[in-house]
């Protein structure tokens, strides 16, 4: 009889160690899980500031052509991918736009970028007047694995 009460209350060595395998089982796919969730939603965030980057840059830009004359005082070089305004420019080199805050054309120094390529790539980048009356701004992302997204701004300029 106290043999059978002995053998009741405890567990043998086999059972421990099958309890304590699927506890580590289950305990790994759990933390798998976990940082597999925690790595996509890491991505999307990272995927979204990147787009508003994206987006606030050609906003940026499409507010400074107008502020220079709309596109009377500006000069777009698409061999180049640079944009010249009266005193500054931008360009596209390696993926980033840059700008230049001072006098100079499209292959001097000192330009700096306008945001990090590591975050985003910009793949194209042109300005077009497809009318007399009417000019466009268009800049291309190029996301990693993903179809390019393409921005592009139209305005009616003054003459």
């Amino acid at each position: 009889m106290l043999k059978s009460q002995r053998l009741a209350a405890g567990f043998t060595l086999i059972e421990l160690l099958v309890a304590l395998s699927i506890a580590a089982v289950s305990t790994l796919a759990a933390l798998t899980l976990h940082s597999e969730l925690w790595r996509n939603a890491w991505q999307q965030q990272a995927q979204g500031e990147s787009e508003q980057g994206f987006y606030a840059l050609g906003h940026w830009l499409y507010r400074e052509l107008r502020r220079h004359g709309g596109g009377h005082l500006w000069q777009f070089d698409p061999r180049s991918s640079c944009l010249l305004f009266a005193d500054n420019g931008v360009r596209l080199r390696n993926g980033a736009l840059q700008w230049k805050p001072e006098h100079g054309d499209c292959g001097s120094s000192g330009w700096l970028n306008l945001h990090d390529p590591a975050l985003f790539k910009i793949n194209h980048f042109f300005v077009d007047q497809p009318t007399p009356d009417t000019r466009k701004l268009c800049l291309e992302l190029l996301h990693s694995g993903e179809l390019p997204t393409l921005w592009c701004y139209s305005w009616r300029s003054n003459g």
